[in-house]
């Protein structure tokens, strides 16, 4: 078998004015720098407290995806010095408004679940096996048995185990100077071979910048109202994102989350912050027709299947005229109990025939039947005035 050929010169070279020139190096920027930060676990978390390390980057999950078994193991690891991963934080430069200060890009359950147990947020978990210790008398003999850690709060630790954990030494690196959109892509780049869940590609996706003006309409106080739609897993940015797929008149195939992250990539490039404003209006607006009397207290009807369609409407009725919103609080009232209703209901659930819950088809019957009944009132409305 016949080696393959190397080339004779794996130089490169360029003329500029006339002149030869030989590549010599990368040309890394002076001001930026990627080091390693040594902290140890208490060090970490007492700047994680203070806010001088910052933990809410936009682009980010909610700091509560991980269950107590999964805090549980990190803890344990932390007694046997066992590798839990690097962390990586992020402080760009003096323009900076999302990385101000240091920020977390790689390691923010970790980081929680470690202020959440030194702080006595929860007790370690039943199945967390018992460690080997040393133990010594009073004659100065030294045994090995074990030390039960289940049930355990970190304040009911003996001050040796507490001493272990706090001065782990934690692999920390901090990439300093550079500006929010690198910043974005470096943090794309660090969880794109993970298996993050599809919404926080999306939130990777879609960048710092616009996260901020999205972060505060999934903060919105309507949520409150929606019991079954929770920041946890990102349930409130599903919704949120579906809405604006349809308020931006986005020409979607369907609305699930393969094509969601395909419209963040295209809002990324082509979105307007006039857009979310909007949107944000609208949820105020509805969060003032729901603390008018509503037959339904429960709100049970707020779901995710039915809110993006629920912001289309309202937005239908705001075109409609002259009507307060009180108006609008009757028609939701008549809807809710009329056969309408019923119907979308239905095309709320996935057809026996295989038929997707936000394939076009679907979304676009469920919007139908909604305006079709908000017309209907509206005309009945002004025959009798």
């Amino acid at each position: 078998m016949s080696k393959a050929k190397q080339p004779k010169d794996n130089n490169a070279s360029m003329e500029f004015n006339g002149e030869k020139y030989d590549l010599l190096s990368i040309d890394f920027a002076s001001d930026q720098l990627v080091k390693e930060v040594p902290y140890n676990v208490g060090e970490f978390i007492s700047r994680f407290d203070s806010g001088d390390i910052a933990g809410d980057t936009p682009t980010q999950r909610t700091p509560d995806q991980w269950n107590k078994q999964k805090k549980s193991r990190l803890i344990l690891s932390l007694l046997l010095n066992r590798p839990v991963g690097t962390i990586l934080l992020a402080k760009g430069r003096t323009n900076s408004t999302s990385y101000s200060r240091k920020t977390i890009i790689d390691g923010l359950q970790r980081s929680t679940a470690m202020n959440e147990f030194i702080n006595d947020h929860f007790i370690l978990t039943k199945d967390i096996p018992p460690i080997k210790c040393r133990w010594k008398n009073d004659k100065g003999k030294i045994i090995t048995e074990n030390y039960t850690l289940a049930g355990k709060r970190f304040s009911k630790l003996p001050k040796i185990l507490q001493d272990t954990i706090l001065e782990y030494r934690l692999t920390t690196y901090l990439y300093e100077g550079f500006e929010d959109e690198e910043l974005d892509g470096i943090m794309y780049c660090v969880n794109n071979g993970a298996s993050f869940k599809p919404f926080q590609k999306m939130r990777i996706v879609l960048g710092s910048a616009l996260m901020e003006e999205i972060q505060p309409v999934c903060d919105n106080i309507f949520w409150e109202k929606a019991g079954t739609i929770t920041a946890k897993n990102d349930n409130i940015l599903g919704c949120v994102i579906r809405s604006l797929m349809l308020i931006t008149d986005y020409n979607y195939g369907n609305l699930g989350t393969s094509e969601m992250t395909k419209f963040c990539e295209y809002y990324q490039e082509n979105g307007y912050f006039k857009d979310i404003q909007k949107f944000n209006i609208l949820l105020d607006q509805l969060n003032e027709i729901m603390h008018r009397k509503m037959n339904d207290e429960e709100y049970t009807f707020l779901t995710p299947c039915f809110i993006p369609h629920l912001i289309m409407n309202l937005n239908k009725f705001n075109s409609m005229g002259s009507f307060d919103d009180s108006t609008y609080t009757a028609f939701l009232n008549d809807f809710l109990i009329s056969g309408s209703y019923a119907e979308f209901k239905n095309y709320c659930q996935k057809l026996a025939s295989g038929g997707g819950l936000y394939s076009r088809s679907m979304v676009e019957k469920r919007q139908e039947i909604i305006d079709n009944a908000l017309c209907s009132y509206i005309s009945d409305i002004r025959k009798t005035a």
